[in-house]
């Protein structure tokens, strides 16, 4: 049986594409995506904590710092959500549709500063920024860079 013209460029596209998957997967690393980075404190490191919480939230709605709490609250414009943390261990975190009230003794905020995770013996509760305020952080960006808002 003889091949036609289109036979053999099938064929030769196909050895082709088979020697380039070849040099691709023999050259390749395939690794894990790297580990997500944190940054970790307990309750006890209130000034480090509040330090951290304040420039997790900055530009993003109202932040309150005082001794004995921190607390998050969007601007109106934005999806209504906030978060408070007492020096106690004491959490109320406000999401449309739900509300939480429980105690915790470490935090971890991720490096991008986009999610908090609240630990405790009864808790494993993540509070993540919306997009929609997060939209924020990007659009000040730029400015940050030219002379510090505050």
């Amino acid at each position: 049986m003889s091949e036609t013209s289109e036979g053999r460029g099938f064929k030769s596209r196909s050895r082709h594409q088979i020697s380039f998957l070849r040099f691709f997967f023999r050259n390749r690393q395939i690794t894990k995506p790297p580990p997500r980075l944190v940054q970790e404190y307990s309750i006890s490191e209130w000034e480090n904590l509040s330090g951290a919480f304040e420039r997790m939230f900055d530009q993003l709605g109202e932040v309150k710092v005082t001794e004995s709490s921190l607390e998050f609250t969007s601007f109106a414009s934005d999806v209504a959500t906030g978060i408070s943390l007492t020096r106690e261990g004491a959490m109320l975190a406000n999401m449309p549709l739900h509300g939480i009230d429980s105690k915790f003794d470490r935090v971890v905020i991720d490096k991008p500063m986009e999610s908090m995770r609240m630990l405790g013996s009864n808790l494993d509760y993540t509070y993540r920024v919306p997009p929609a305020i997060l939209r924020r952080r990007r659009k000040f960006k730029g400015l940050r860079s030219l002379w510090p808002l505050r």
